[in-house]
């Protein structure tokens, strides 16, 4: 995938996103109809830029990606051992590459021993 970028009010922005050469990727060269057209997001003024983690007074606070990864990792750990692997689910995203996908499918799997993985393509 390349990323056109140009200038917008001071600020480097995609502008467009093209797909590579039929035969250098895994979708040879296609790209889905989100991931030509739904770029908007990557500028949006709401976006999280930084891994965070909800404190004890309710706000969310800047952490590294080991913490959050960690914190993560913890809690779903904990839902796991308290109601079983049914009660832990994932949901992919198709702004995701298929190997991103692959990947979330083998964490819900072997990680987790659950079957509920999803992604939004698949509807």
């Amino acid at each position: 995938m390349d990323l056109n970028v140009a200038e917008v009010g001071g600020d480097k922005q995609v502008i467009r996103v093209t797909s590579p050469e039929p035969g250098t990727t895994v979708n040879d060269g296609n790209l889905c109809i989100k991931g030509r057209f739904a770029y908007d997001f990557i500028h949006h003024k709401d976006r999280f830029t930084h891994p965070m983690i909800r404190g004890e007074d309710g706000k969310l606070h800047k952490t590294t990606w080991e913490k959050a990864i960690a914190f993560a990792a913890e809690g779903m750990k904990k839902v796991a051992q308290r109601h079983g692997p049914e009660a832990i689910g994932f949901v992919s995203s198709s702004r995701c590459t298929g190997e991103e996908n692959y990947l979330m499918q083998k964490v819900a799997r072997a990680t987790f021993k659950t079957g509920n993985i999803h992604q939004c393509s698949a509807t």
